[in-house]
């Protein structure tokens, strides 16, 4: 029997690796391309954990049943009416 790895093998680990390099490229310039358009400051990520911390901490620590549509359409419509008067969340009927 022959241990050596054939040579279709060989190729196939060839095409691969640069593959793989081209991914870590890719979402290496995706990653900064995403912090670049960040404001100074702005952490939205760790704003939106912490709206879905209450959430969940609503669901289960509320003494009565929560309708979880009903309590984010009151969240969205609290976010946009901070911004102006004129911007409000039409949900599609």
């Amino acid at each position: 029997m022959n241990n050596m790895p054939e040579k279709g093998s060989k190729n196939r680990i060839q095409r691969t690796i640069p593959l793989f390099g081209l991914i870590i490229i890719v979402v290496t310039i995706a990653g900064l391309a995403v912090d670049v358009n960040r404001t100074d400051g702005d952490n939205f990520y760790k704003d939106f954990i912490r709206l879905q911390n209450v959430v969940l901490t609503v669901h289960q620590k509320y003494v009565e049943p929560i309708d979880s549509k009903q309590l984010m359409d009151h969240a969205i419509e609290g976010m946009l009416s901070i911004l102006d008067p004129h911007t409000t969340y039409m949900e599609k009927k």
